[in-house]
């Protein structure tokens, strides 16, 4: 299953909810209007290869739970106020 929400005027925080959408595949909630901190139960997702929260605004620490997520090819938090470690 895909989501792709992305270019709309989406604002406030990203619901918890999302994390509950165990055979999701692809989320897409880029070039909006977001804010807050990314929710840790995107952790949950674990059948997720793609996700793009770009282009938004949200802020604080990239949740160490997106380490969960075994099969994501594609992670894009680019164009954010986000902080975390970063590794090569």
């Amino acid at each position: 299953m895909a989501i792709d929400l992305s270019n709309n005027h989406f604002m406030g925080e990203i619901p918890n909810t999302l994390g509950e959408l165990r055979s999701l595949i692809v989320l897409n909630l880029s070039h909006n209007y977001l804010t807050g901190p990314i929710p840790s139960s995107l952790g949950d997702l674990s059948e997720l290869e793609s996700l793009d929260l770009s282009s938004n605004k949200l802020h604080g620490r990239i949740p160490a739970e997106l380490t969960n997520l075994g099969f994501l090819a594609v992670l894009n938090l680019s164009r954010n106020d986000l902080v975390g470690r970063q590794t090569i």
